[in-house]
């Protein structure tokens, strides 16, 4: 396919986002989209400027189903846009003009920008699926994060390995049996010890014996709860004097009583009046 195909189909079915972004008016949105209804023609345009994601539209009553492809990334936007500009028409002054912006404001790359892509999807597939590496593990035999192996991923349609049963703590638990990780607490294991042992943590084994009735021995730390319990209820508690109650006691001696008292009348309203 030669580029003059694809800058037609752009002038054709192609559409040109240069627009102001909503949070920064001083900024702009841009990126070259091709939509149709015919699937292939996009994947093949794909496979020659070597970029883009396809997405499908959803479908509504008996129209058909619509695909776009998309370019998003600036320097791919870049060196698309140049590469068409010598055949466009209709939409020559668009591209010319977002082409303009796109480089002047482009933000500079590092060293390992494209890295991947250099590498190569069918390489980056064959050490996921083949020898078995982890996004983490083929981002770091690279020096990027994993984070930019699953963006490539996603972009190149790479799908992931299908997840197998679950292997976490809960999984070693399992495969142990609870009677006999009950069997080793009640012969004196502490749970520190037989975290230890399985290679899971503290909390995994406490909460594994206490869902499943397991009464445990009062620990250290379970004895310090315990006291702060209790601590907590006898201070709530209510006092046994109720709040219109003085106790002559405290203020006879200073005469305090009498003219609490008087007060109290004072304010008192018959309501039988």
């Amino acid at each position: 396919m030669h580029w003059a195909y694809v800058a037609g189909y752009f002038d054709g079915e192609g559409h040109v986002q240069f627009r102001a972004a909503p949070s920064r008016p001083d900024y702009r949105l841009i990126g070259l989209t091709w939509s149709n209804t015919h699937l292939r023609s996009l994947e093949l345009i794909q496979e020659c400027i070597g970029c883009g994601i396809i997405t499908h539209r959803k479908r509504y009553g008996d129209y058909k189903q619509g695909h776009v492809l998309h370019i998003e990334r600036v320097l791919e936007i870049i060196r698309v846009s140049e590469a068409m500009l010598p055949y466009l028409i209709v939409k020559f002054y668009e591209v010319t003009a977002m082409l303009a912006w796109a480089k002047e404001h482009r933000h500079p790359q590092t060293e390992k920008w494209g890295m991947l892509g250099k590498i190569g999807v069918q390489e980056i597939s064959r050490l996921y699926h083949e020898e078995g590496l982890t996004q983490a593990a083929i981002g770091e035999k690279f020096g990027l994060s994993g984070g930019a192996v699953s963006t490539f991923f996603l972009r190149n349609g790479i799908k992931g390995r299908r997840r197998g049963p679950k292997q976490g703590a809960y999984g070693i638990l399992a495969q142990h049996g609870t009677e006999k990780i009950k069997a080793m607490y009640e012969s004196g294991m502490t749970l520190d010890e037989i975290s230890a042992e399985l290679g899971v943590q503290y909390n995994t084994v406490y909460m594994h014996l206490y869902n499943r009735g397991i009464r445990l021995r009062a620990t250290q730390p379970i004895r310090r709860a315990r006291m702060k319990k209790k601590q907590r209820v006898s201070l709530s508690e209510p006092e046994a004097d109720s709040e219109d109650t003085i106790q002559p006691s405290l203020f006879a001696s200073s005469g305090i009583l009498s003219s609490a008292q008087g007060l109290k009348k004072s304010y008192t309203v018959d309501m039988t009046s």
